[in-house]
C-alpha cells in the first residue's frame, strides 16, 4: 500500500470513529508508515478536521 493510500485509510477510520483533532494528529504522527508525512500531519488544523469528522459521521450513517 502506498503512503498516500495508508494515510487516507487511517484518516478515514479515525474520522469515522469520531476522534478529536488532537487524537487524529497524534495517531497519524505516531504511525511508523507515515513518517514522511509527519510535518504535514502536525500542521493539520482543528477546524478542517472537525468539519471532515462531521461529514464522515453524516455520510457514514447513510451508507
Amino acid at each position: 500500500m502506498s503512503v498516500l493510500a495508508h494515510y487516507q485509510r487511517r484518516l478515514s477510520i479515525l474520522l469515522l470513529e469520531g476522534r478529536s483533532p488532537e487524537f487524529i494528529r497524534q495517531a497519524l504522527a505516531e504511525d511508523p508508515e507515515l513518517v514522511s508525512l509527519r510535518s504535514y500531519v502536525e500542521s493539520l488544523q482543528d477546524a478542517p478536521l472537525e468539519v471532515a469528522a462531521a461529514l464522515a459521521a453524516k455520510w457514514g450513517r447513510s451508507l
